[in-house]
């Protein structure tokens, strides 16, 4: 007696059909337009009831200049999340198709590429929840205890932007992640298929179009990888411009209330602990914009070197093979490679913060440039105006 097996329904297939459906509708106009509108309208009115009600009586005794980098901080945060409705909801399609060329399912060219199934977004969702949760819930904690809900009413909404711009920020770090990984497994794929071809005693026809491994396909992989960075800069780079900026004004905000509290504060032995309280909570958001300015920068500066590094692999490997081929396959590996080594050469990978400057290391460099400076002045302001 035989069994009768039925195949198993395709779960993947079943989600991606509604996905793409949900994917189509939110490209119609009719929904498209009044959610971008919807969205950008409660930034807005949010923002405004927070400017409101920071009017307190609370900060009078604090200096002009602490209110401005203040509303300063907040103009921009307000500008980050409009960038994000706008580069999101304009690029939803784009988006979703970049997604699926990210994240292939065994298709495409992409196929031996082993970084790929290395998912790591639930384990940074949790990360990126309980660094920004503590966050938030700390600062709530203190403005509370001490001033109260009704002064803490107006950071509410700015909370709420700031984490919401994070899950954003995470998205896109998680993007980055994923095109420096396909690029690192790409060149030791080249290495490891071109270096078993170089030891072998009897030259086997492995370079031809049945052997996928081949400089030939590898070509194509690094081109599709170049298209992919290019396509995360037109859609994601001017929300990584607005970050960066939102980097520099929060961290300038946070050592310019540290200026104006040490200059207010007295010598009181019973706020011992809400001062060493507030100063760890200024710390914790410092090191919080710091690390993800590293982040942003490390994954950018990566994704650089593995494109320059290609390009030295190929010359490596040009150097190994013999001035004149022995056979068409030696000939034809040759060629592959020097075309390969020219593309990589020609078009270099590296996210762009909306065509202003790359992300790499140097974003560090400018940022503590502009701290500096920046803090240089304010700190010039708030002297001279105690001493007036």
């Amino acid at each position: 007696m035989t069994r009768t097996i039925y195949p198993k329904p395709d779960i993947f297939k079943r989600r991606k059909s509604v996905l793409d459906k949900i994917v189509s509708v939110a490209q119609r106009s009719w929904v498209h337009a009044p959610l971008q509108v919807t969205l950008a309208s409660a930034v807005i009115l949010g923002s405004a009831f927070s400017f409101r009600s920071n009017q307190d009586p609370v900060f009078n005794d604090y200096n002009s200049i602490v209110k401005v980098v203040d509303h300063v901080t907040s103009l921009i945060l307000t500008l980050c999340s409009l960038t994000s409705i706008y580069c999101l909801l304009n690029n939803v399609e784009p988006a979703y198709n970049f997604f699926k060329n990210l994240y292939p399912e065994g298709k495409g060219l992409f196929v031996p590429l082993i970084a790929i199934r290395k998912f790591h977004i639930l384990r940074n969702f949790l990360l990126c929840n309980l660094v920004i949760g503590s966050l938030i819930t700390l600062n709530a904690s203190l403005y509370i205890s001490t001033y109260g809900w009704y002064f803490y009413r107006g950071f509410v909404f700015r909370d709420v932007q700031f984490y919401v711009f994070n899950l954003v920020i995470l998205l896109l770090l998680t993007f980055a992640r994923k095109i420096e990984l396909r690029f690192v497994e790409m060149n030791r794929l080249i290495v490891y298929d071109t270096e078993k071809y170089l030891k072998r005693n009897v030259v086997e026809a492995q370079t031809g179009d049945q052997h996928f491994y081949s400089i030939k396909n590898f070509r194509k992989v690094h081109f599709e990888l170049c298209e992919l960075v290019e396509k995360f800069n037109e859609m994601f780079g001017r929300i990584l411009l607005v970050f960066i900026l939102f980097i520099i004004a929060n961290i300038l905000e946070n050592l310019t209330t540290v200026i104006e509290y040490v200059l207010l504060s007295n010598k009181d032995d019973g706020k011992r602990i809400t001062r060493m309280y507030f100063f760890g909570l200024i710390s914790f958001w410092i090191l919080t914009n710091v690390g993800q300015a590293f982040l942003i920068s490390f994954y950018g500066e990566f994704i650089t070197r593995e494109g320059k590094k290609t390009t030295k692999i190929c010359f490596s490997l040009l150097n190994e093979l013999q001035g004149v081929a022995r056979d068409d396959n030696e000939r034809l590996l040759k060629e592959e490679l020097q075309l390969l080594a020219l593309q990589s050469s020609t078009r270099m990978p590296s996210l762009s913060a909306g065509g202003f400057f790359d992300i790499n290391f140097r974003v560090l460099g400018i940022i503590i440039n502009t701290v500096t400076s920046y803090l240089i002045v304010i700190t010039q302001f708030l002297l001279n105006y105690r001493n007036w």
